[in-house]
């Protein structure tokens, strides 16, 4: 509605301002144009398409600064007659007129003139409004009546100025194929004859003259019958399939600095200076200087511009600039750089063209290639380059993730070539998937850890500030419905915000009421997970036959990980698939580890497209990736799991374990011998008189509870993980498939040393409840050997076994619980050692006449007392 009433108020204006525009005339072609023959009966070629273009045209004279433009065209069915039924001239009004010499409908072999002042309407349409930038281009535009299907509309008008930023050079591009078949094109330029221009034509289709008079060169390319060229789908945005003629007055790109580099010229420093510090709490020695002035150019000066005439190249000052808060990319820029020269750094700005940077080679010298605008800052022994126009940017001056643009011109005085560009690969995205079922058939519970870091971090910052944590928590969940039906938030996401480090974690939280999907009448239950952050990378499209390289994204690297914690012991078959090409990498591994499968997904890009010759590779190598996407859980209610699963009630009879059992039984055996050697070899005589004896009790107890549930938990939990080693599990880790041989031995020392202390744990904790006198001394040696081989196993496995295998958040478990063991052991081994209720509760020697009494000083001192 609203859209609607402006609208009609700028049909209002435009009616009025028309008729009061100065400079906007109809009339006659200038004497210079050379009048060109249409062939209005051309034949219609079959793959017209909408609409056939006879004629298009342009003519130029440098010295008038006149444009003259013309186009025919044969509208051939409705669609054509809806798009193609208006006249428009765009030009601006701060340096140019515009001439409109005719609009004229050919129908029938006959001419209907359609010019008419009281239909020109005027507009300031700003086409780049959505993104703050306003160049106060005006359109005059003619809604063509009576247009019919066949008809064929011929139009001309001339452009007169130039910019004058240019200082009368001159600069100009002109497509000469299209995606629509033209039957004749043309492009005459007429240029003094004493001036400098350079030509390149990358379209050996058309034919080149070049004549002169007393006064005057004239330059003429012509071009019949030129087919339509396919722009195909997903064709990276710098490769242009659509040949052109290039023609500059610019001998140099020296030339352009030299022109563009005094509009970047400021001498009060100081008086910037003291503006930027009154706005901000800043200081010279501020150890986080640079980042501080960058953020406040990126955060707290708008984007906004007003780009017309001088404007649209020349900044405007950095004084004006801070004072009124926005500029466009060069005014932040401007002030960026005059900031940082203010704090005694150098600092030069630089022009860049920002889709299309690779292509700037391969173009002659001219400042209408460039787009944007940047920053050149040198730092130490460093060169930095900053774009001041992207907002929440985070990480240390160095590190500040840039974008791609290739190629630049830094406006500093002895410039004469383009500078390469760096291009940042520090983005990543860490995201860790932890389901939590709750049974066969019911919920689960799913936590999400996303971890963004570089430029990744910076898009995600953006996107969290843009938008309402409401309206970003709602967009999560509809996303995940689409996967999970029904799910719901149980909190609100979680950030977590680290912008020195430019890291930014986003936790999420969620319930699903029933997660798993009854299949096959009933009988089957399938749960589904599927790695999203790859969806729009592993599926590509407009592959085959293609006559164009494919698009990537570069510098893509992106970690999925899945953990389900199943609802009994699901033991899986390790997978392990690597898919290596210097374009780009995928990895997936599959395996059961911690009670929990884990599925871990990993893909890489090295470059911003695929070749033409490498296409079919990377297709056939993306659909390998898709196979391994997706990975149900099945259940069958009669036999338990089934596919690539195995459930226990299907693990015992599909499954041997003779090498554990064989394993297990020499373990207990041994580990029961040497409890036994310690009962017949070991013991300490009591030294506290029976007076004095106590039974269990003070921080005993708590011990005693503490000591009774880990021996209960290590029975449970190594009789669980004894499933895990079936004899395929033994033969896999040792097989050259896994090609581990430090896994294997690190397996069977865990499976020993595990069934060793459990044995041991139930030893001594019998011990413990009779009192025995060397229960103290066994429990400081088992707390003590316990913390150090949790220590040296976690230490092997995280850095030489599985090296970075595991996940942020598992890091993070096994580490907090290496210190929770550190912890008690630093509390209770101390406690064990001095304590006065320790001496007198454990005062039971082994045997009542033990042969091998250990003399402890204290026992020495008893005895001489006697």
């Amino acid at each position: 509605m609203y859209s609607r009433i402006f609208s009609f108020i700028i049909f209002l204006i435009s009616t009025t301002v028309f008729a009061q525009l100065d400079n906007v005339e109809l009339t006659t072609p200038p004497t210079w144009v050379e009048k060109t023959a249409i062939a209005y009966e051309n034949e219609v070629p079959q793959d017209a398409g909408n609409t056939y273009f006879l004629l298009v045209e342009n003519q130029h004279h440098l010295e008038k600064k006149e444009y003259y433009h013309r186009v025919a065209y044969k509208v051939l069915n409705n669609n054509a007659v809806r798009d193609m039924g208006e006249f428009s001239a765009d030009f601006d009004p701060s340096y140019q007129n515009l001439e409109i010499h005719h609009i004229n409908i050919i129908r029938d072999h006959k001419v209907i003139e359609k010019l008419n002042e009281k239909d020109l309407q005027v507009f300031q349409r700003e086409q780049n409004a959505e993104i703050n930038l306003y160049d106060g281009k005006l359109t005059v535009l003619q809604a063509i009546k009576d247009l019919r299907i066949g008809d064929i509309i011929d139009y001309s008008f001339t452009v007169i100025g130039d910019n004058p930023v240019y200082q009368d050079k001159y600069s100009f591009e002109m497509y000469s194929q299209f995606m629509f078949n033209i039957h004749q094109i043309r492009l005459r330029v007429i240029k003094p004859k004493d001036e400098y221009l350079v030509v390149d034509n990358k379209n050996k289709k058309l034919k080149y003259s070049i004549s002169e008079d007393q006064n005057y060169e004239y330059h003429q390319w012509i071009g019949y019958n030129l087919k339509p060229i396919n722009y195909e789908e997903s064709t990276p945005i710098w490769y242009d399939p659509f040949p052109s003629i290039q023609l500059s007055q610019y001998k140099n790109w020296s030339e352009i600095v030299y022109q563009f580099k005094p509009l970047y010229e400021f001498n009060n420093s100081e008086k910037l200076k003291n503006l930027f510090e009154s706005q901000t709490q800043i200081n010279e020695n501020d150890k986080l200087l640079l980042e501080k002035i960058t953020n406040f150019v990126q955060d707290e000066v708008r984007y906004l511009g007003f780009e017309d005439g001088l404007n649209s190249f020349k900044p405007t000052s950095p004084i004006k600039v801070l004072e009124q808060r926005y500029g466009d990319c060069k005014d932040k820029s401007f002030l960026l750089s005059e900031l940082y020269k203010a704090y005694g750094f150098h600092s030069s700005p630089v022009l860049v063209n920002s889709t299309s940077g690779k292509k700037l080679p391969n173009k002659l010298p001219s400042p209408d290639i460039f787009d944007h605008c940047i920053v050149q800052l040198k730092y130490k022994d460093e060169t930095i380059y900053i774009d001041p126009t992207i907002n929440n940017q985070g990480g240390k001056i160095n590190n500040i993730y840039f974008p791609d643009y290739k190629k630049g011109l830094v406006l500093e005085e002895g410039e004469s070539n383009l500078t390469s560009l760096p291009t940042s690969n520090n983005s990543s995205t860490q995201i860790t998937e932890y389901f939590d079922l709750d049974n066969i058939g019911g919920g689960a519970y799913l936590e999400i850890i996303s971890t963004y870091k570089g430029g990744s971090a910076d898009n995600q910052r953006a996107i969290l500030n843009d938008n309402s944590k409401a309206a970003i928590q709602q967009e999560f969940t509809e996303f995940y419905n689409l996967i999970y039906p029904g799910i719901q938030p149980e909190i609100t996401f979680k950030t977590d915000d680290n912008r020195i480090e430019n890291q930014l974690i986003i936790k999420e939280y969620y319930k699903i009421e029933s997660i798993w999907k009854d299949e096959g009448e009933d009988i089957t239950q399938t749960v589904p997970f599927y790695p999203s952050s790859l969806d729009s990378y592993l599926y590509p499209n407009a592959i085959k036959n293609r006559k164009s390289p494919y698009a990537l994204a570069p510098n893509t690297n992106i970690n999925h990980e899945i953990v389900i914690y199943t609802p009994s012991y699901w033991p899986i078959e390790p997978e392990n698939i690597n898919i290596d090409n210097e374009d780009y990498k995928f990895g997936y591994q599959s395996y059961f580890k911690k009670d929990a499968i884990h599925l871990n997904y990993s893909y890489q890009t090295s470059t911003d497209h695929i070749a033409l010759k490498d296409i079919d590779t990377y297709y056939k190598d993306h659909q390998k990736m898709q196979e391994n996407l997706r990975y149900i859980l099945y259940y069958n209610k009669k036999i338990g799991a089934d596919n690539a699963l195995i459930n226990p009630t299907d693990t015992i009879q599909k499954n041997s374990f003779w090498i554990s059992t064989i394993l297990f039984l020499l373990i207990t055996i041994l580990s029961i011998i040497g409890c036994l050697s310690i009962n017949k070899n070991f013991d300490l005589a009591n030294s506290t008189e029976p007076r004095f004896e106590r039974k269990i009790g003070g921080w005993l107890i708590l011990f005693a509870i503490i000591l009774t549930l880990v021996t209960i938990i290590n029975i449970f939990s190594n009789s669980n993980d004894f499933l895990i080693y079936t004899d395929n599990y033994w033969k896999f880790i040792i097989s050259e498939e896994n090609g581990n041989l430090y896994q294997a031995l690190f397996s069977g020392i865990d499976f020993s040393y595990n069934w060793a202390l459990t044995v041991f744990c139930i030893y001594i904790t019998i011990l413990f409840f009779k009192r025995k006198t060397i229960v103290p001394r066994l429990l400081i040696i088992m707390m003590g050997t316990n913390f150090l081989y949790y220590l040296a196993s976690l230490l092997i496995s995280t850095e030489i076994i599985f090296k970075n295998q595991f996940s942020a958040f598992e890091l993070q478990e096994y580490y907090l619980s290496l210190f929770y063991k550190f912890i008690s052991a630093c509390i209770w081994i101390p406690y064990f050692i001095f304590s006065e209720r320790v001496e007198e509760t454990f005062t039971k020697p082994m045997t009542e006449n033990s042969k091998n009494v250990i003399n402890t000083p204290e026992f020495q001192k008893t005895n001489e007392l006697e």
